[in-house]
């Protein structure tokens, strides 16, 4: 299939089976290199068929890229414009793409891994050195770990770099947690039937406790453990509502998913962000119509290319 899309909205309609999110998918990929479908979807490659391949040539003003990738059972492989490049990270001119997809509540009800994957998605395309730092910070608390593992003799050689990258991490993290808190606010004023909801960050270690203290009292239990209990890689983004961490009903749960990704999309612009092209999988799902006007509404002032799917013609 050959498609040329439009530069605003774009609807694609069909029954159940037809299509609709795989397309979402092959445009996910070509942006984060990865499915945001569940293990249990199966294999990305038709039964039958020996591999797939999606190309897509994305412009801007100016300049267009060409990225293309390929699968097979050996494996992905990714090219810019005919290049072959390893990372996703790795393209010259990275795609932007923002899902609200199937189960969009998970961001708020699922594990604190996905929110820190939402942060660090985020700080990726807007902060120069967010993705060095914390490919190094990782490296740096594998190193660490595996140290831990073989009993944590002589000198604490980790510990410095763990805890410049934490410090890095963390403040960059607390500047977008807190820009992303105001725009949330201002846009839950215009909805009167969400629950009022603050979103803070947890920096992964105990409040009003500093990091190198925490590693000193945890070191025993560390080596024991054999990996390291407190820094960034425990971090969370909390969402409450009166104190408690459970937003409403799925409707309105869904409803404020929605307005994180588009504050977000507008603190990232105010740093410097890029445009960024929406993918929305089945939206009237779990919304009634005054909440899927709202929500619609502030999807289109994003003035941005959006792709939506629905299994009736809402063109209108």
């Amino acid at each position: 299939m050959r498609l040329e899309p439009a530069g605003g909205v774009n609807w694609i309609v069909g029954g159940n089976g037809a299509g609709k999110t795989s397309l979402l998918e092959a445009l996910f990929l070509l942006a984060r290199g990865r499915t945001f479908r569940s293990a249990g979807h199966g294999s990305l490659i038709r039964k039958g068929a020996e591999g797939f391949k999606i190309r897509g040539r994305f412009g801007r003003p100016g300049s267009t890229t060409a990225v293309e990738m390929t699968g097979s059972s050996g494996g992905k492989r990714l090219f810019e414009n005919g290049i072959r490049v390893r990372r996703i990270r790795d393209l010259k001119e990275r795609v932007r793409v923002r899902l609200v997809g199937e189960n969009p509540q998970k961001l708020v009800e699922g594990g604190p891994e996905m929110r820190r994957l939402f942060l660090d998605w985020n700080l990726f395309h807007v902060e120069q050195r967010y993705g060095e730092d914390l490919a190094l910070f990782k490296e740096v608390l594998g190193q660490r770990n595996a140290w831990l593992r073989g009993g944590g003799k002589g000198p604490r050689v980790w510990d410095g770099d763990y805890l410049r990258l934490s410090e890095i991490l963390t403040e960059a993290r607390e500047r977008f947690v807190g820009k992303l808190s105001v725009e949330l606010c201002s846009l839950r004023d215009r909805y009167a039937g969400l629950p009022e909801t603050t979103v803070y960050l947890r920096t992964g270690w105990p409040e009003g406790r500093a990091l190198p203290e925490m590693l000193n009292s945890a070191f025993s239990d560390d080596v024991k453990r054999g990996f390291t209990r407190y820094g960034p890689g425990r971090a969370d983004m909390v969402f409450e509502t009166g104190g408690f961490r459970t937003i409403g009903s799925r409707g309105q749960t869904k409803l404020l998913v929605g307005m994180v990704q588009v504050a977000a999309h507008r603190v990232c612009r105010s740093m410097g962000g890029g445009p960024c092209i929406w993918l929305i999988d089945d939206l009237p799902a779990e919304l009634d119509r005054r909440a899927l006007d709202s929500l619609w509404v502030l999807f289109r002032e994003c003035d941005e290319q959006l792709f939506v799917t629905s299994r009736e013609d809402r063109s209108d």
